[in-house]
């Protein structure tokens, strides 16, 4: 295959590309906010319901409800890792549309990419990694820019290994809401608990 021809499927990689991780990483987005709206929605019901009926819970109930938001939790992080993925494909399929739109791709653009750097996952040190950006925001344990880009053009991998997605301050914003949710819906429970037990004055 000459060249000329290798550039232009390229350039039409590119753009089915970026049209697909685009409406993946929407989907990712939409998914983590409908998760935190359950949140919400369990934390405005306990924060306003009466005293009387949250004294009904047992301690057992109450675990059983962190355990439930620590899954939701979970699919939260789940789904915002992916997102933070996506968006460095994007970002770099992007910058790779703007440049070759001004110049045409050099021959080690068009070269297949060999992964060089993963995350060795299978590792004591990755796999805690992993466990880690599962429970809280942290760009050392997510997903390989380059996961499923093996035989991919070299220049647009090469190009998203650069972008450094800035979702990362979003996911602090979210996990910080989350925990302070947890915590406040926690206290409120306990102390109806106290208060029906005649503890508390």
């Amino acid at each position: 295959m000459d060249k000329e021809k290798k550039i232009q499927n390229v350039k039409e990689l590119s753009e089915q590309l970026l049209s697909y991780v685009s409406a993946y990483h929407n989907h990712k987005e939409t998914m983590a906010h409908t998760a935190l709206v359950m949140q919400t929605a369990i934390f405005a019901y306990v924060m306003t319901a009466d005293k009387q009926e949250l004294s009904k819970f047992s301690k057992p109930t109450i675990a059983g409800a962190a355990l439930v938001w620590l899954g939701i939790h979970l699919y939260i992080r789940w789904q915002l890792r992916n997102r933070r993925w996506a968006a460095a494909q994007v970002g770099g399929l992007r910058a790779a549309m703007g440049k070759w739109t001004i110049e045409d791709p050099q021959d080690n653009d068009l070269t297949s990419y060999l992964p060089t750097d993963t995350v060795n996952t299978k590792s004591l040190c990755g796999m805690l990694k992993k466990v880690a950006d599962f429970l809280f925001p942290y760009r050392g344990g997510g997903i390989p820019v380059d996961k499923h880009s093996e035989g991919f053009p070299a220049g647009i991998v090469e190009l998203m290994k650069k972008n450094k997605s800035g979702g990362i301050i979003s996911e602090w914003l979210i996990f910080a809401g989350s925990v302070l949710m947890l915590l406040m819906i926690l206290l409120r429970m306990f102390l109806s608990i106290i208060a029906s037990m005649g503890e508390c004055p």
